[in-house]
């Protein structure tokens, strides 16, 4: 019960994705685990955390499950909270998944009044960029420990010995 829990000022959450994505059969809310989120829901109306940042998958925008998404965001606007949502593809964050998710930001209009700003597309590197001849103090973000470099190297070379062309094989 959200009485008998302590209050917080940030609230992070995920709901399973299953219950919406087309990785499971879909039946949202009728799906035990689709309920998932009221939980949350219960917690927040109790307790009124500054700043909640629920994250859920793409497919609850689709036709078939944004009433959802459109009546917790609703809920949220009732208890005096601004929303703000974004669609962010994983992979262009550095983040080792390669799917869309959609994060949103509900902020208590008293307490928080700044924007916010969604993160940009970080560019990914090269996996040559990784290993450098130069030393650490000459190249910043490199493996300071020799046995280190020599592994990356290693592995470098194995990958060579594939026929991967570094200078052109994007990793996140």
């Amino acid at each position: 019960k959200p009485a008998d829990m302590d209050p917080v000022d940030v609230v992070l959450s995920g709901f399973p994705c299953q219950p919406f994505s087309g990785a499971g059969k879909g039946l949202g809310v009728n799906d035990d685990s689709g309920r998932l989120m009221n939980a949350t829901r219960d917690y927040v109306a109790h307790h009124l955390p500054r700043l909640v940042c629920p994250e859920t998958v793409e497919a609850n925008l689709s036709p078939k499950h944004i009433q959802l998404q459109e009546h917790v965001e609703q809920r949220m606007r009732d208890l005096g909270y601004n929303i703000s949502r974004k669609t962010i593809f994983t992979r262009d964050n550095r983040i080792l998944q390669n799917r869309p998710r959609v994060y949103v930001v509900c902020s208590l209009e008293e307490q928080l009044t700044r924007t916010v700003t969604f993160p940009e597309r970080i560019p990914s590197i090269k996996v040559r960029e990784l290993v450098d001849p130069r030393t650490p103090d000459e190249r910043p973000g490199l493996p300071k420990p020799r046995h280190a470099r020599n592994r990356v190297r290693g592995a470098l070379e194995r990958v060579a010995k594939q026929g991967i062309d570094l200078e052109r094989k994007d990793i996140v």
